[in-house]
């Protein structure tokens, strides 16, 4: 998984856990909302597809009809 994260997402889960050991998990947090927020709102951005949570709303792969 470790290997899947950082060719595809530029990141570590391992690494990520070390520095939640080291420093905290309210530090993590800080630089986790420093490296992926959204220029525009200050919102944070998905780790995977890097789009806002808020300005760039994610489609549903599957649409479920209501009958």
């Amino acid at each position: 998984m470790d290997h899947r994260y950082q060719s595809s997402y530029n990141m570590s889960v391992k690494d990520n856990l070390a520095f939640i050991k080291a420093h905290g998990v309210e530090a993590f947090t800080k630089k986790q909302y420093k490296e992926y927020h959204c220029s525009n709102c200050g919102e944070l951005k998905s780790v995977h597809n890097g789009k806002c949570f808020k300005c760039q709303p994610i489609q549903k792969l599957v649409e479920i009809k209501k009958d």
